[in-house]
């Protein structure tokens, strides 16, 4: 799509409904399904049926319930990983964390599955076999064997180390894989989290607060936001974009922003992300000092420190100033290079019909990204005040 491209609210509000809202609600069914039926086998039925059954019970009933259980939790972790929104197998392997995390559940659940469930259950039968020659030694049944106060035999010991040894990686295996599903719970982009501090009443406090899980080492801001201008007919005019936003529900109007890449310069993310959202090419200005860093509340201060010093912080961006000139050959016919799902108009807007302009589009059902209406405002007030 071409930044000349014109969508309306309608034709935008029917595609939202993607491939990824296809996926989200099968993904939550199948993750929650795995997630549960581990923890409960892992933790429940297995200590409960230990304690309550005869061991030949137990036994009769783990070899039912195992190949089932392990054959349903192979199942599961293929079908959690494809039904990953948006894209399912795809976004998997975009993210070192997510795909980690399934190949984890999967080797483990294999391994579970053709290995140690097989072994668990040869380890059961035969301790059952060896119960029963062990009780003719001693006369009676099985029950009378179990009762008598004797050591157990050398065969009958082995086979419960065989059976203590099998079954507990069978449990440590359901484990990891229980925690890989747990770890692959944190989201891609954002994360929530509790920061404890003390007020300024001397009062240990939390506070909920989302941190971005993608700014670089050593960066100070997750993202920017790009102030592009041009100068055309003697006037100044500033570039905008349309972009649906699911959170929103609406399609927003937004500045060309994009997130820091590792070991990029925040003006080199912003000329390339503007090359990649507009298809523009421009000159970065005024950056004399750096750019200044937008904070979004609530903020993430590690303890006595700086949050330019700061690993991680909450979210927060930086504010680019770039000069497109409209005499560049790649200006002339700007040609966008946007990501698989991203739909972005572009459009140009005169500074100062900007305010006028963003009243104009709220009425009309479209969303004002707070940048931006937070620019406007100072456009209008500046003008104002200023004559």
């Amino acid at each position: 799509m071409t930044p000349t491209t014109q969508f309306t609210l309608q034709t935008m509000t029917q595609q939202a409904p993607s491939l990824g809202a296809v996926l989200a609600p099968l993904h939550l069914l199948f993750y929650s399904t795995l997630l549960g039926t581990e923890l409960y086998q892992s933790l429940v039925m297995t200590k409960v049926c230990f304690v309550a059954l005869p061991r030949s019970a137990f036994t009769t009933l783990q070899k039912r319930v195992f190949p089932l259980y392990f054959k349903g939790q192979a199942a599961l972790v293929l079908l959690a990983a494809a039904t990953v929104p948006p894209y399912g197998p795809v976004t998997v392997t975009q993210n070192k964390l997510t795909w980690i995390s399934f190949l984890v559940a999967g080797v483990t659940a294999v391994l579970n599955l053709a290995v140690y469930e097989p072994r668990t259950r040869k380890a059961m039968i035969d301790r059952i076999h060896q119960e029963t020659r062990d009780s003719r030694l001693v006369g009676g049944d099985e029950e009378t064997a179990r009762s008598t106060p004797k050591e157990p035999s050398a065969e009958m010991q082995k086979l419960n180390r065989v059976f203590s040894r099998e079954h507990a990686m069978c449990i440590h295996l359901n484990l990891i894989s229980m925690g890989a599903m747990l770890d692959n719970a944190s989201a891609r982009w954002l994360s929530l989290v509790q920061i404890e501090y003390q007020a300024l009443d001397g009062k240990t406090r939390i506070w909920e607060a989302m941190r971005r899980t993608t700014r670089p080492k050593g960066s100070a801001v997750d993202a920017v936001h790009i102030i592009a201008t041009r100068q055309r007919d003697c006037v100044h005019e500033i570039l905008l974009e349309k972009q649906f936003r699911p959170p929103a529900g609406k399609i927003v109007i937004e500045f060309p922003a994009g997130l820091v890449d590792p070991n990029e310069s925040l003006e080199e993310c912003a000329l390339r992300e503007l090359r990649e959202e507009t298809g523009y090419v421009g000159e970065v200005v005024g950056m004399e000092g750096g750019g200044m860093v937008l904070h979004s509340v609530p903020i993430d201060l590690l303890p006595g420190g700086d949050l330019r010093d700061a690993d991680e912080g909450s979210s927060c961006a930086s504010t680019v100033r770039v000069r497109i000139d409209l005499e560049r050959e790649e200006n002339k016919n700007p040609v966008q290079k946007l990501e698989e799902g991203e739909i972005i108009e572009c459009f140009w807007v005169p500074v100062k019909e900007l305010f006028g302009m963003l009243r104009k589009l709220e009425a009309e059902g479209f969303a004002i990204d707070g940048k931006v209406g937070a620019f406007a405002e100072g456009v209008d007030v500046s003008a104002k005040l200023l004559g």
